[in-house]
């Protein structure tokens, strides 16, 4: 028997960002990591710790369904690959384009650092320890107004 009534509360959502006009709810996205395989082989191990890919995901109300869910994926361009002594750091575009873009920045001593742009405007960053941590922290502000996005009604 569960004895915290904490877990025993419903669950009811609350809009914690206004700011996101018609946006219902947002997810947090863990993505895969890039494995041997995924990319050509001369980019093997180079690529090693980077995300697969990056998504942002809200539900939004529709005018024809109960609500759509609308996705932004952003895709590595591997031309933007760079390597220092103390970092490597990969960008993603959105594969609608537009003007958003993810650099990821995984660093030699470890830690992971990930900042969203549009344009040349900072829109949110994350830092952490760990790829899991820090991917999550980078997904969970959503999609922006303007950010191009697909839609899937429901």
């Amino acid at each position: 028997m569960n004895q915290n009534p904490v877990d025993e509360r419903p669950f009811e959502p609350k809009l914690i960002d206004e700011t996101h006009e018609g946006c219902i709810a947002f997810f947090a996205f863990v993505p895969s990591e890039i494995e041997e395989g995924d990319f050509d082989k001369r980019w093997w191990p180079t690529l090693r710790g980077f995300p697969l890919n990056v998504n942002y995901s809200s539900t939004r109300q529709a005018t024809n369904s109960r609500f759509a869910l609308a996705s932004a994926l952003y895709k590595p361009d591997l031309e933007t690959f760079r390597e220092t002594e103390t970092a490597r750091e990969l960008t993603y575009l959105n594969k609608l384009g537009g003007p958003y873009r993810v650099r990821v920045v995984l660093k030699k001593g470890g830690g992971m650092d990930a900042f969203k742009h549009r344009d040349d405007k900072l829109i949110a960053s994350s830092h952490g320890k760990d790829f899991n941590g820090t991917m999550a922290q980078t997904t969970m502000i959503g999609i922006q107004d303007d950010e191009p996005v697909e839609l899937t009604n429901y």
